[in-house]
């Protein structure tokens, strides 16, 4: 990108209005036949393209340097409003009082000029009477085409809307607008112009302040106008011609797109910047020690459920195991997954210098400005971190794999040190580290079909895993497919999480569905709907393969909690109940 010695880039509009074409084309300024050329100048820094795109717009060909320069002190000498021979904010503010009080005399005057009868005030009739006045004088020295001359009802009504406009400068209401109203209307109005021409040229000019001042001085745009002009008068002679014209034109019109396209690209990688910041933002991790080996550990869900929750009575939270083996070097162990997971450490415990947790899932509305949930039991509060945002570390379920090496590139950055172990899959019971052996249920391993049938024949050969449900299923065997690691006691008192923990009161899915007809609560019929007979809460996670259908029995009071996706049909109304999900 070019500099130009001396000069803010802020420049660029700062010459722009000087002076416009048509005085660049005066014959007045145009050099005569003995003009002479004005002596080569020195070699100089080119000036910046995005300041000469606005001065190029006044320098015509056969212009002389002396003109330019001459026509530039003009505008100079107009701009400096107090004549101290500097430009500065005082200027602006000069230009503006002065415009700000022509406007005002004006205004005033418009309400004046309706004192027909010279008393010194105006009344509504006057105001009237002088604006029918001016409306007939405008049509007999302008006359319209018939076309566009307004009805006597539209003129009538044009009067009489400024009529009422104006008449609210009779602050005190007896009838009577003098000159004090009169002045202090027009300081009240809206559209009372407090800017001149003369004082946005002023502040364009003043870009060109050499750092750190607040004044430019004629120095100042002379030296910038000079150089444009050399610069364009290629062969130095004093004089520009078109074809030094249109070469520079071209010259810089390339200059200034080259110079837009590095503008966007910086604008680009900074709002990239930005963003990765954002995103990243409260994803810290403490540095690993040096000694450390550094274990990643992933799965989209443990197989067993908590007893305990994290946040809400209406999310599902897991628990899965952790065992740490013995041995001698620290280990830094992250934990991600999909679900909340309340991993229970167990074994050398010790060795566990740092434990980051962090799930998929920040609650039961999925605000992904709250923490993620995620918990530990057996590990003191000062050696656990949960990251802030979801978003700071995915979960992955098979290594190696492109979403395995996403994060263990995250660790990495975050950590300091290279991951040593990776180990990842759909379901587990547990890890144990760092040997990164996956424990599982064994079911996890066998992928299962369950097909739901309630009539007909069906006939399935092979398939050990294919289970058939014809009619009302046996919600034990169904507790034991979703969770085969069963139901596990967790203490809410042992565990550290990223936010409070409680005992469930309603286990999550269908061990709460269990839980709940055990309790007589609910009961099912041949259809296997589930009766809601008693005042209950909705078991947390009741969402796709999990989800049933209820029936709220007529009497029995609202549940709490949230459905999920499953139906529930009032019996009182034979309608969806208002909180159901989709029937």
């Amino acid at each position: 990108m070019r500099r130009f010695a001396g000069l803010a880039a802020g420049a660029v509009c700062a010459l722009a209005a000087l002076v416009g074409p048509s005085a660049a084309q005066d014959p007045s300024t145009s050099p005569g036949p003995s003009a002479s050329p004005s002596p080569a100048a020195p070699p100089h820094a080119p000036v910046p393209a995005a300041t000469a795109q606005y001065l190029i717009t006044w320098i015509v060909p056969n212009g002389t340097l002396d003109r330019y320069l001459q026509q530039l002190r003009t505008q100079f000498r107009q701009a400096d409003a107090d004549g101290d021979g500097m430009l500065s904010e005082a200027d602006i503010k000069l230009h503006e009082a002065a415009a700000a009080a022509n406007t005002r005399g004006m205004l005033s005057l418009k309400i004046m000029n309706a004192d027909l009868d010279g008393d010194g005030v105006v009344t509504e009739a006057e105001l009237r009477q002088r604006l029918r006045y001016d409306q007939r004088a405008a049509g007999v020295f302008m006359p319209q085409l018939p076309s566009q001359q307004p009805t006597a009802a539209e003129a009538d009504a044009r009067i009489e809307q400024e009529v009422a406009r104006l008449m609210a400068a009779d602050t005190d209401k007896d009838g009577r607008i003098t000159w004090a109203e009169a002045l202090a209307f027009t300081k009240s109005q809206s559209n009372n112009a407090q800017v001149s021409g003369q004082g946005p040229l002023v502040r364009r000019m003043l870009a060109l302040a050499q750092p750190g001042k607040d004044t430019v001085a004629l120095a100042d745009l002379e030296t910038a106008a000079e150089a444009l002009f050399r610069e364009i008068d290629a062969d130095h002679n004093g004089t520009i011609t078109s074809e030094e014209l249109n070469a520079w034109r071209n010259r810089e019109s390339a200059a200034l797109a080259a110079e837009r396209r590095e503008q966007q690209r910086l604008a680009a990688e900074k709002e990239r910047a930005r963003k990765e910041a954002e995103a990243h933002a409260g994803c810290d991790m403490p540095k690993a020690s040096d000694n450390a080996k550094v274990v990643l550990l992933s799965a989209y869900e443990s197989d067993a459920v908590s007893t305990a929750t994290i946040g809400s009575q209406d999310t599902e939270v897991r628990t899965g195991t952790i065992e740490v083996e013995a041995g001698d070097d620290p280990l830094y162990v992250v934990a991600t997954s999909f679900r909340p997971v309340i991993w229970r450490l167990s074994g050398a415990i010790e060795r566990v210098e740092r434990l980051v947790l962090t799930s998929a899932i920040t609650g039961p509305d999925g605000d992904a400005k709250d923490r993620p949930l995620a918990g530990a039991t057996g590990i003191a509060a000062e050696r656990v971190t949960f990251l802030a945002k979801a978003s700071c570390l995915s979960y992955f379920t098979e290594t190696p794999s492109s979403k395995s090496a996403i994060a263990a590139g995250s660790v990495r950055r975050e950590a300091g040190k290279d991951v040593a172990v990776i180990a990842g899959r759909y379901q587990v019971s547990g890890f144990v580290v760092p040997s990164g052996v996956i424990r599982t249920s064994g079911r996890a391993d066998r992928p299962m079909l369950v097909i739901r049938k309630q009539a007909g024949t069906l006939v399935i050969q092979g398939g050990a895993n294919v289970v058939v449900e014809a009619g009302q299923s046996d919600l034990a065997g169904e507790v034991a497919r979703f969770y085969p690691g069963g139901v596990v006691e967790v203490d809410p008192a042992s565990v550290v999480a990223s936010r409070p923990v409680a005992r469930y009161e309603v286990l999550p899915n269908q061990p709460g569905l269990l839980q709940l007809v055990q309790r007589g609560a609910l009961a099912r019929n041949q259809g296997g709907e589930f009766l809601i007979k008693q005042k209950i809460r909705f078991p947390a996670g009741l969402h796709g393969a999990h989800s049933v259908k209820f029936l709220l029995l007529r009497g029995v009071p609202e549940p709490d909690g949230d459905a999920g996706h499953s139906c529930v049909i009032d019996e009182a109304s034979g309608a969806p109940w208002k909180k159901s999900g989709s029937c």
